[in-house]
């Protein structure tokens, strides 16, 4: 619900702008005018799906940076979604552009009439909201992300109904459909300035940069100092683990117990993913648990790569362990078939009778109250806050 609520309001919003809209084509220009923003949209609907997309990459890569309190990280998604995103679209819209005539065609064969001019004119001008849409799309993710509450709402709402709205209403009784596809432009124009002006709120300056767009709170952030990343390749790696850990936890104030369980929650986890995932295969191998496969020859094993982060703020320990093997949830591991409920899952496995069993995941779900996992871009992310 935290993070669902503004696509919704969004999505609602749109069916309300739709209404609006297609009221004002009949009332102004005819069925002709709708039936010309039909095609086009048609059309237009196949290239949205570009980036949605990519933002539901970003999304899901922001939630993990964030979640770490990542501050360099959080920006490089930022960026590289942004610029990834404009780079595609801007291409997609000289396409459109460029083939306003022929995909016009597919709908209408006589150019002489007033639809086939309509729709040229929706393909050479509509397409011009996507690159905007792009930034508004990814500043959306962040804001929901970030608990932005007033601002997570206030885009979804401008974008999706208010702007289009409300230039349209002024538009279209002297401009028709010219005046709807630059009501649409007009619409990103708009939420480009609510970004910056949330920026200026935030600041109290000008932004000139994308950090000053963000406007990531001052004690957002973890710093070098206060964080701790090792690499796992071999066993080796595994038996210095717990003792890394520990010491950099207590060296930063931290209580002896939380140390100890951190360093002995990592270990284990590192541990097990040398001898399981390293062991029987990764990713690409296709398999969708810890035992299926055939166990790698020992120079295989060896380009797998596990990664541990261990970062401390205000008397709290962030534990990121990252790898590249087979997705695994831990906590669906648990699961008998699935009738076990979430929330069931760590009494259950802190009161198991056996005590061989499954020992590493009793021993985080046992014990751990805070534990998030994720799957992105095929690389499993487990995020725990001690």
């Amino acid at each position: 619900m935290r993070l669902g609520y503004p696509s919704a309001i969004s999505r609602f919003m749109e069916m309300f702008r739709c209404f609006i809209i297609n009221a004002l084509i009949l009332k102004y220009v005819g069925s002709i005018g709708l039936a010309s923003f039909a095609a086009s949209n048609s059309v237009m609907a196949v290239f949205w799906t570009i980036p949605f997309g990519m933002t539901a990459v970003s999304r899901m890569l922001l939630s993990i940076s964030i979640g770490e309190e990542d501050r360099q990280i959080t920006r490089e998604n930022m960026r590289v979604g942004i610029v990834t995103g404009e780079l595609i679209m801007c291409s997609v819209v000289a396409a459109l552009v460029l083939a306003a005539v022929p995909i016009t065609r597919l709908f209408f064969h006589n150019p002489d009439a007033p639809e086939f001019a309509m729709t040229v004119m929706a393909f050479r001008l509509l397409p011009l909201c996507m690159p905007f849409s792009v930034i508004q799309q990814h500043f959306g993710c962040y804001y929901q992300i970030m608990e932005k509450k007033v601002f997570a709402t206030v885009i979804p709402i401008a974008n999706g109904a208010v702007n289009v709205v409300l230039f349209s209403l002024l538009l279209i009784p002297s401009a028709g459909m010219t005046g709807l596809y630059l009501a649409n432009i007009l619409n990103g124009v708009v939420c480009m300035l609510l970004i910056a002006s949330f920026s200026i709120k935030e600041n109290r300056l000008l932004p000139r940069s994308l950090d000053d767009l963000m406007a990531m709170p001052a004690d957002f952030g973890i710093g070098e100092e206060d964080t701790l990343n090792l690499n796992i390749r071999h066993m080796e790696d595994v038996m210095e683990v717990s003792r890394k850990v520990e010491t950099f936890c207590l060296g930063k104030g931290i209580d002896a117990r939380r140390a100890t369980l951190a360093g002995l929650s990592m270990e284990e986890m590192a541990g097990n993913i040398v001898t399981h995932g390293f062991a029987q295969g990764s990713r690409q191998d296709g398999g969708n648990n810890l035992t299926a496969g055939s166990e790698q020859a020992p120079e295989e094993q060896t380009r797998h790569l596990a990664e541990i982060r261990v970062s401390i703020k205000k008397g709290e320990v962030i534990l990121r362990f990252r790898d590249d093997c087979m997705p695994f949830d831990p906590i669906k591991r648990m699961k008998q078939e699935g009738d076990v409920p979430a929330d069931k899952i760590r009494s259950m496995l802190a009161s198991a009778k056996d005590v061989q069993m499954n020992i590493g995941l009793r021993l985080i779900f046992g014990l751990i109250p805070s534990i998030r996992y994720d799957n992105v871009l095929g690389l499993n992310v487990l995020l725990i806050r001690i």
